[in-house]
C-alpha cells in the first residue's frame, strides 16, 4: 500500500519536471511534431522510469559513491514521508513459528505396535516465540480509498464519453469523402474528429470553406491523434489529483491543433481565409474532451501562432534541453544499483548496502548473537547456540551502521566494521561480536559438529520445531556406530551412554527429555530400529527426527527442526495373528514406496472409508531411513489436512488455530493410529 503510494508520487513528480520544462521551453516554438512526441514521452517515462531497476558495476571511486549517495537522501525525504501513513507498531520482531508436541494416540485394540506422530501450533503469547503485529495507521488506507474513488469517477466519466461518440456514430447520416467517414451531425456542435470518423453540422457542409473544415480534421484522423488523447486521457484517470496531468493533456490537443493549422495552410489554402474561418465558428459552443475539434482553443492563439516565424536554429537548440532532462529524471527516479568491489552503492535511498548476503557465524560463546543471516534488506538473528528464537530485523545498511526499521521508521542504529570476511558489530557503546563468512545455507549446516556434517539429512514437509531446547539431547546414528552428543558407542554400549547422558538432566524433567537423531537418509533401518528399542527400554518416549523442512521455517530454525514421534511402551509391544484377523477390514497396510504420492492418495481414501482405521507401517532392517521417514511424514500430511477440512466445515478456521477442546472432539474423528512393524524382528 505505501510501496504503490510511493509509486504514484514518483510518477507525478516525474511527468512534473517533464512537463515543466516543455512549458519554460517548448511550449511556444513552431517544432510541433517534437513537441508532440516529448509530450507523449513524459506520459510513458513518468510511468515506466518508477519501477525500472537497472544495475551496473563501477570502479571504487569515493566522488561517485557520495553522489549517488546525496541523490539517495533526496528521494528518502520523501520516502520517509509517505511510508508514515503505513507505519507498524510491534515489539521486538521474534520470528514466529509451530513447535511440536506430542499428541497421545488413540489406543488400538489389536495390540499392535502404536506409534503416536503429531504437532500443534504453539499458541503460547510470549515474546520469546512469537512476536506481536502492531496496528496500521489508517491514513495509508483513507489516501488509497479516495485515490480510487478518483478513478473510478473519471473513469467512467470518460468510458460515458467514448459511449457517446459510438452512438453518435450509430445515430447520425454517414457520408463517404475519400475514403474517410463523415458524420453529419443535426445538433449545432463545431466540427471535430475522432479516429477515422469526421463529425460536422449537416449546415457546415454546405458551407465553400467546407473543403478546408474536413482538410483540417483529416490531418487529425491521418496522424491518428486520437490515440495521443485516449492515453492522455487515461493518464488523467490515473493521475487525477496532479493538476499538471491534466494541463499535459491541453498541451497535446493544442500541438494537435498547431499541427493542423500548419499543414492546412501548408495545403496551398488562403491563411486570412483560414483564419476568417477559424472566427466564424460557433466559439461560444463548447468544445469536446476526447477529440479534436475547430473550437478547441482560443481563436486568437491558434492565429497568433500561424503568423508566428517559423523558429530558428538558436530555438532549435533548445530540444537540447531533452537530454539533460531526460538524465535527470532517469538518475532521480529509476532505481540503480552502482557495484563497486566493496559497497553497492543505490539512488533510491541512502543505503550502501555491503555484500553481505548469507550466513555469518559467532565463533564465540560469550558475546551476542551467534548467527546473522542476511537476505535483501534483511537482517536475522539466532540468539543463542542452544535457542529457536530468531530475531527479525528490516534494516538499511549504511557504509559503518545498520540502521534498523520499523515500517519506514527509523528505530535504532548498530555500529559495524567489515574487512574481508570478518564483520564486527556492536550492539551496545561496549559490547560486540565478531562474525566470519559462511558458505552455509541454514542453522543446521551451520552448528552441527564438523565429524557429522557428513550426515544428509532427509527433506520433510511436515518437520516442526523443538522448543523445550533444554530438554534436547542429540544422537547420532551410523551403521556401525552411534554417538551420543560427542561420546562415541558401539551398540553394546549404546544404552549406558545414553543413560550417562540423560543423567544430567533434573530427576523431574527426564520424563520429558527428547531425543534428537541425526541420520542420513540412506541408512538401513537396522541401526535405527536397534536405537530405538533401547529408547523404549529407557523410557524415553519423546524422540525427534533430524530434518531439513520443506515448509515457511527460518533458516536460522533448522538446527531443531525435526518430526517428532512418541515411541509406544514395551508392554504394548506384539500383535497376535487372531487380533489382526479381527480387524483386517480397517487395517491398511503402509510401506515405503517411492511414489509418496500414490500412497498418500490411497491412505486418505481409506481414513475417508473408514474413520476407525489402524494403519500399520511395514519395514525391514534394509529399508532405507529416508524412505520410511517420508511414510511418516506423510501419516502427518493426510491427518493433519482431514482435520483442517472438517475444522473449516464446523468452525470456519485451521485445525491447529481451534481451542484445545475443539481440537480434541476433531481427533476423535480423525484419530491418528499409526502402529510399526519390523518384519525382520523376532
Amino acid at each position: 500500500m505505501g510501496a504503490f503510494i510511493l509509486y504514484l508520487f514518483e510518477t507525478c513528480l516525474c511527468l512534473s519536471i517533464l512537463f515543466l520544462v516543455y512549458l519554460i521551453s517548448f511550449r511556444k516554438e513552431t517544432y510541433f511534431n517534437l513537441n508532440r512526441f516529448y509530450l507523449l514521452g513524459i506520459m510513458f517515462i513518468s510511468l515506466v522510469l518508477p519501477i525500472v531497476h537497472l544495475s551496473f558495476s563501477i570502479s571504487s571511486n569515493p566522488s561517485i559513491h557520495e553522489s549517488v549517495s546525496e541523490i539517495g537522501k533526496i528521494r528518502s525525504y520523501y520516502a520517509d514521508i509517505i511510508s508514515m501513513t503505513e507505519q507498524e507498531f510491534s515489539y521486538l520482531p521474534y520470528v514466529n513459528y509451530e513447535s511440536a508436541i506430542f499428541e497421545d494416540n488413540e489406543s488400538v485394540d489389536s495390540g499392535l505396535n502404536n506409534t503416536n506422530l503429531a504437532y500443534t501450533k504453539n499458541d503460547n503469547n510470549i515474546t520469546n516465540n512469537s512476536f506481536l503485529k502492531g496496528m496500521h495507521l489508517s491514513l495509508a488506507k483513507i489516501i488509497l480509498l479516495i485515490y480510487l474513488l478518483g478513478v473510478i469517477f473519471f473513469l467512467f466519466r470518460l468510458l460515458f464519453l467514448t459511449r457517446w461518440l459510438f452512438l453518435t456514430i450509430r445515430s447520425n447520416t454517414h457520408k463517404k469523402f475519400k475514403g474517410y467517414e463523415i458524420i453529419l451531425l443535426n445538433k449545432e456542435i463545431p466540427p471535430f474528429s475522432f479516429l477515422k470518423y469526421i463529425f460536422i453540422n449537416k449546415e457546415t457542409a454546405n458551407f465553400h470553406e467546407y473543403e478546408q473544415i474536413i482538410a483540417h480534421e483529416l490531418v487529425h484522423v491521418n496522424q491518428r491523434h486520437s490515440f495521443d488523447l485516449l492515453v492522455a486521457n487515461g493518464l488523467t484517470v490515473f493521475m487525477w489529483f496532479n493538476p499538471l496531468a491534466w494541463q499535459l493533456q491541453k498541451a497535446i490537443k493544442t500541438t494537435h491543433e498547431y499541427i493542423a493549422d500548419s499543414k492546412v495552410v501548408s495545403q496551398g489554402y488562403e491563411l486570412f481565409d483560414y483564419q476568417s474561418l477559424l472566427l466564424r465558428q460557433l466559439v461560444g459552443i463548447p468544445s469536446i474532451g476526447l477529440v479534436n475539434n475547430l473550437n478547441l482553443l482560443f481563436i486568437k492563439k491558434r492565429i497568433i501562432m500561424m503568423t508566428k516565424k517559423k523558429s530558428g536554429f538558436a530555438s532549435k537548440m533548445k530540444a537540447l534541453l531533452i537530454i539533460p532532462a531526460a538524465l535527470v529524471a532517469f538518475i532521480l527516479f529509476a532505481n540503480l544499483t552502482l557495484k563497486s568491489p566493496a559497497l553497492n552503492f543505490t539512488n533510491y535511498n541512502t543505503t550502501k548496502s555491503s555484500n553481505l548476503e548469507g550466513i555469518w557465524k559467532n565463533n564465540s560463546k560469550t558475546t551476542y548473537g551467534k548467527l546473522l543471516l542476511f537476505k535483501g534488506s534483511n537482517l536475522s538473528i539466532l540468539e543463542h547456540e542452544k535457542s529457536v528464537n530468531v530475531v527479525d530485523l528490516s534494516i538499511l545498511v549504511n557504509e559503518k551502521e545498520f540502521v534498523i526499521l520499523n515500517g519506514k521508521q527509523k528505530q535504532g542504529v548498530l555500529k559495524y566494521e567489515i574487512e574481508n570476511n570478518k564483520l564486527k558489530i556492536w550492539w551496545n557503546e561496549n559490547e560486540f561480536s565478531v562474525y566470519s563468512k559462511t558458505k552455509y545455507s541454514n542453522s543446521a549446516e551451520a552448528l552441527i559438529p564438523k565429524k557429522f556434517k557428513d550426515i544428509s539429512l532427509p527433506l520433510m514437509q511436515e518437520s516442526k520445531i523443538l522448543d523445550k531446547t533444554q530438554l534436547i539431547y542429540n544422537i547420532y546414528v551410523y551403521p556401525d556406530k552411534y554417538y551420543v552428543e560427542d561420546e562415541e558407542c558401539n551398540l553394546a554400549k549404546l544404552k549406558e551412554c545414553i543413560q550417562k547422558r540423560v543423567s544430567k538432566f533434573n530427576v523431574l524433567d527426564k520424563m520429558f527429555a527428547t531425543s534428537r537423531l541425526y541420520i542420513d537418509k540412506s541408512t538401513n533401518m537396522e541401526s535405527v530400529y536397534n536405537l530405538l528399542q533401547i529408547l523404549r527400554k529407557l523410557q524415553l518416549y519423546k524422540i525427534g527426527f533430524a530434518t531439513i523442512p520443506k515448509g515457511d521455517i527460518s533458516k536460522l530454525q533448522y538446527h531443531y527442526s525435526a518430526l517428532p514421534q512418541k515411541l509406544p511402551p514395551l508392554e504394548k509391544d506384539g500383535a497376535k495373528l487372531m487380533e489382526i484377523e479381527k480387524i483386517k477390514d480397517r487395517l491398511i497396510i503402509l510401506k515405503p514406496s517411492s511414489d509418496i504420492k500414490k500412497t498418500g492418495s490411497e491412505f486418505e481414501s481409506f481414513i475417508v472409508k473408514h474413520p476407525d482405521y489402524i494403519a500399520s507401517l511395514q519395514y525391514n532392517n534394509t529399508t532405507k531411513y529416508g524412505e520410511y521417514l517420508a511414510i511418516i511424514d506423510m501419516t502427518f500430511n493426510v491427518l493433519y489436512k482431514l482435520r483442517d477440512q472438517y475444522s473449516f466445515e464446523k468452525h470456519g478456521m485451521k485445525y491447529l488455530d481451534l481451542p484445545k477442546n475443539l481440537q480434541k472432539k476433531i481427533r476423535k474423528k480423525y484419530p491418528m493410529r499409526v502402529s510399526q512393524t519390523n518384519l525382520d524382528d523376532e
